[in-house]
């Protein structure tokens, strides 16, 4: 008997043990979604994380319903004060070049920019253009400073106006607060020369040239594949259909699996692409900021023809 009481006990306890893994594995789970969920109700970013490209009806709807959008324009004071999107700002584009990223000068100057127009961490950032594919420069350069919300208004100022949607015009007669704006650098967005040099020969890297194709024709990185930026972009100015525009890139060898590099020449067209691969989900886009003129700048480099 002593025995046999012994092993029940034994059995017992294994059972137990069980049946508290079990329940504490499932107070995990149940806990684990309780924080999300509450997360979401304490108004932290979280809420309002947005997708890389985001379409008029979206943006008309969040005007309404989100405190912390700040809708960016980036334009000349000639167009924006013909017409702009009510509540949008200006910041013109040669505030935001991209050429020189490895330069602490770059950080400095596009976080001027930011905090000018009133932009902090906690903003949700809709940019737009005017047809002139400026937006997605302001998209990387906050991407690249880690900002948690960042937009691309498809079809710029094009697609709001189609719709018979409200537009401003002149200057705001309210000023914009100036600000602080402190970003985080993600280094692995842009590729240097020496990274380009070392995947020349590499097969799980696809170099992109974004220029147009009397550019690429003239002399190009040995081994890029030509798919220039406009190719991206229909006759409305909004992105291709996601799979017209992930065709584009398969078709040309660049698939998803491969790390991309891009360049072109001043920033503008590469900013683009890196837009467009980024909505259709690729893993790795980096961005050449150097570019060509910086890799033409050693004649030892090679070119191809």
């Amino acid at each position: 008997m002593a025995i046999l009481g012994t092993v029940f006990g034994f059995i017992l306890g294994v059972i137990l043990t069980i049946l508290m893994a079990i329940i504490g594995f499932f107070g995990f789970i149940w806990s684990d979604s309780t924080a999300v969920e509450s997360d979401y109700d304490t108004g932290t970013w979280a809420e309002y994380a947005v997708p890389a490209v985001v379409d008029a009806p979206w943006l008309d709807f969040e005007l309404e319903t989100n405190p912390d959008l700040v809708i960016v324009a980036i334009a000349d004071s000639e167009d924006y004060e013909a017409g702009h999107i009510p509540g949008a700002i200006r910041i013109a584009p040669e505030a935001i070049e991209i050429a020189g990223t490895e330069d602490p000068a770059w950080q400095e100057g596009i976080e001027t920019a930011l905090g000018g127009a009133g932009i902090t961490v906690d903003s949700v950032v809709v940019v737009y253009d005017y047809g002139d594919m400026n937006a997605a420069r302001l998209w990387w350069a906050l991407t690249r400073l880690s900002h948690p919300a960042v937009s691309v208004l498809d079809g710029g100022m094009t697609a709001w106006e189609a719709g018979d949607r409200p537009v401003d015009i002149g200057v705001p007669l309210v000023d914009v607060a100036t600000t602080v704006y402190y970003g985080l650098i993600d280094y692995s967005l842009v590729a240097t020369t020496a990274d380009v040099e070392a995947s020349l020969d590499d097969d799980y890297v696809a170099i992109i040239d974004a220029r147009s194709p009397s550019e690429y024709a003239a002399g190009h990185i040995p081994g890029a594949i030509n798919i220039p930026a406009a190719d991206n972009f229909g006759p409305d100015g909004a992105l291709l259909p996601a799979d017209e525009l992930f065709a584009l890139y398969v078709d040309a060898g660049v698939t998803p699996d491969l790390q991309v590099i891009v360049y072109c020449t001043s920033g503008i067209l590469s900013s683009n692409t890196s837009l467009a691969l980024n909505s259709l989900g690729y893993w790795s886009v980096q961005i050449y900021a150097g570019s060509w003129s910086e890799w033409t700048s050693d004649p030892v480099r090679p070119v191809g023809d």
